[in-house]
Formats: structure tokens, C-alpha cells, sequence
């Protein structure tokens, strides 16, 4: 079976497939703007995901057999809408797609800075007093079960009818998964990606589809630099892989791009 190297523009992911269970490969991605990783040793995997991608960028991915030394290539221009939150459960990868009504209405920028008035100066002082500097966001959208096209929660509707049994399960499983209070990735063309907690999480039955159908609404807030040691540190990523533990980046200052696995 041949390797093939895929994107999938609705999970927004690259997809590579036809991987030999008890091969030793090679595998490297870089981007045009400048982020990228290479993988020394990437076994005992039969497909592999990369869902960390920012929108707007050109990837090389080049995946090499050593024991033949053939390898497989793909340039792709990576294009997408809406936004997307990825995390682990069930000791694997999740990645929740929110297309319907997502929205954020505010993003602010957090940095700490005091107002000293005093008696000699017309004009107060304004002094920093700490190196905070991270990012929250208000953000909301629709929870159906259209969002979870690769069907992790086993509760994936295609969106031909709603049916109530399936939109309660997939709406519990959810508010579990996205409430849970471990870290995720925050992942959308206009933002790109950002290691993220999730919190003030509310959530609004839609009376006009007779309460099958919710809203949500929630606080998202920056933790952390998205770096690979990070993405190790807070568990986004499976750190106990052997692909994980081989990471090499050549640039960590611009969005790194992170492999993720298994997802296929």
C-alpha cells in the first residue's frame, strides 16, 4: 500500500496514510512562515494527524521511509473557516469543529499597569508593574453534534435531522469534555492557535428548535506560549509518545506547528 499524504479541509488537518506498522520514518513539515518541526522517529503508527495548522500558510510535508529511503511529499496551501478546539480524552486526540454562530465579542489583550497620581504633576504616571502579557477572548456558538465531524464522542449527527436523544448525549459529552478544566488548544484562521483554558462556561437551550438545540458561551484565556515544550508541560499533547519526545523544531518563535497522534 502506498503512502499517501492528504489535507482535509474540514477537519483542517494533514492527513498521512498507508504507513507500515513496523517501519522506522522520517518525518518533517515546515511553513512558509518559518514554523515547522522534524520528527527523528515516528513508529508503530499505521496513519498520522496533524491538526496544529495555521490558516494561511503554505506546508511542505515530506515523510521518508528510511529502510528504503523513499519518501512521500506534500506542498499545501492551508485554508479554513470557523474555529476549532483541540484536546485529549479517552487516551486519544479530540478535535471539536464550531462552525455554527461561533462568535468572540471581545478580545483583549492583558497587560498590568498602575495610575500614580501625585500632588506636584498635573498628569498621573502610568507604570507597568508586572510582565503579564496574555490574551482572553468572549467566544460562543452552537452545539450540535455536527461539530464533532470525526465522531471522538460516538454521537456525530450528519445533519440530515436533529434528534433528541443524540443531541442530549453529544450536548453532556460536551459540556464534560470542554468544562473539564485541563488545557486546549484554541485554533482558528483569524487568531491562529493558542494554548488555552476554558472557563465561565453557560449555556442556552434555542426555544425556536424546542430546546434540542443549545447556545454556549464561554471565557477563553491564554496560558502558556505555544511551544512544544509547553504543549508536553500541559498535556495538550501526548508526551509518552516516541514522536513527542523526538520533536525538533527549527523555529519556536513563530506558531509552531505540532504533530498530533493518533487521530486517524
Amino acid at each position: 500500500m502506498a503512502i499517501t499524504l492528504s489535507y482535509d479541509i474540514n477537519t483542517a488537518k494533514i492527513y498521512i496514510d498507508g504507513l507500515t506498522n513496523n517501519a522506522y520514518y522520517k518525518l518533517t513539515q515546515i511553513g512558509s512562515n518559518g514554523s515547522g518541526y522534524a520528527i527523528t522517529g515516528l513508529t508503530g503508527i499505521t496513519n498520522y494527524s496533524n491538526y496544529l495548522l495555521n490558516s494561511g500558510v503554505t506546508y511542505t510535508v515530506t515523510i521518508t521511509d528510511t529502510s528504503t529511503n523513499i519518501g512521500y511529499q506534500i506542498i499545501k496551501y492551508v485554508d479554513f473557516d470557523g474555529s476549532f478546539l483541540i484536546g485529549t480524552g479517552d487516551s486519544k486526540y479530540q478535535q471539536i469543529n464550531i462552525t455554527y454562530d461561533e462568535n468572540i465579542s471581545s478580545f483583549r489583550p492583558v497587560r498590568k499597569d498602575a495610575l500614580i497620581e501625585t500632588i506636584g504633576s498635573k498628569f498621573p504616571f502610568i507604570i507597568r508593574t508586572a510582565a503579564v502579557n496574555y490574551k482572553t477572548m468572549e467566544f460562543s456558538g452552537t452545539i450540535t453534534s455536527e461539530m464533532d465531524i470525526e465522531n471522538f464522542s460516538s454521537y456525530y449527527n450528519n445533519g440530515l435531522y436533529y434528534d433528541t436523544s443524540t443531541e442530549r448525549n453529544f450536548r453532556e459529552w460536551f459540556e464534560l469534555w470542554i468544562n473539564d478544566g485541563t488545557p486546549k488548544v484554541f485554533k482558528s484562521a483569524t487568531e491562529g492557535c493558542k494554548i488555552v483554558r476554558i472557563h465561565n462556561l453557560n449555556m442556552t437551550p434555542i426555544r425556536q428548535l424546542g430546546r434540542v438545540i443549545y447556545n454556549f458561551s464561554c471565557t477563553i484565556t491564554e496560558i502558556a506560549d505555544l511551544t512544544s515544550a509547553n504543549l508536553i508541560k500541559y498535556k495538550v499533547v501526548n508526551g509518552t509518545s516516541t514522536a513527542v519526545t523526538n520533536y525538533v523544531y527549527p523555529s519556536e518563535n513563530l506558531y509552531p506547528s505540532l504533530a498530533l497522534y493518533p487521530g486517524g
